[in-house]
């Protein structure tokens, strides 16, 4: 069964350029603070600026290079056995779909499985959340928030039962049950808000 993404057609790559243009910025004031040191003692009026463009240039540099789950928006392949979204593929039996909903109606989704391959975050309700629902019964668990997610990137859900947290620009996330940490991975592939919608592929050529 093939499942072909609906959402964004083309994700911004804006947080990436943006980065790239402050970490030019931040190593340029750097370099330019330092032309206008002759020696050491001339940094006694300068630490506030020092600490500050090294912490920024820092920080970008972490944001930058940091680990990233591989965003995927094209289609999700499911069998009885497989769900394939690119090349990675997770076991059907190891998946777990997550339904939150506020006063009975539906929020968002969360589908993931126990050996962190593959993650789907979702606030639409899509052909591939009902076809896994319907196919898969035992594995979906529904769960009531109680909280005002953000819009993003950095989330958290509260639900009764458990707290989830995920990352739209990084795709990590972690679920937490009663304090203890239940799962927490960055997926090797992930996608969000893809508004699934079913269909098959082109045909072959005989």
């Amino acid at each position: 069964m093939n499942f072909y993404y609906n959402g964004k057609k083309a994700p911004s790559k804006g947080y990436d350029v943006a980065s790239g243009c402050l970490l030019l910025i931040g190593l340029g004031a750097l370099v330019f603070l330092f032309t206008l040191i002759d020696d050491i003692e001339d940094l006694e009026g300068h630490w506030f600026q020092l600490i500050f463009v090294i912490l920024m240039v820092g920080s970008i540099l972490f944001s930058v290079f940091r680990k990233k789950a591989k965003l995927h928006t094209y289609k999700i392949e499911i069998t009885d056995e497989f769900l394939k979204m690119n090349t990675v593929k997770a076991k059907v039996n190891e998946i777990q779909l997550d339904i939150y909903a506020r006063e009975n109606s539906f929020d968002r989704y969360h589908l993931w499985d126990k050996s962190g391959k593959v993650a789907l975050f979702s606030t639409l309700e899509d052909d591939f959340s009902k076809y896994f629902q319907s196919t898969y019964p035992n594995q979906v668990f529904l769960h009531e928030i109680i909280n005002n997610p953000s819009d993003g990137p950095d989330i958290t859900v509260k639900a009764k039962e458990q707290t989830l947290n995920y990352h739209l620009d990084i795709g990590s996330y972690s679920i937490n049950t009663n304090g203890k940490i239940i799962s927490e991975h960055i997926p090797e592939v992930y996608a969000y808000d893809g508004r699934y919608k079913i269909g098959k592929g082109l045909l072959k050529k005989k």
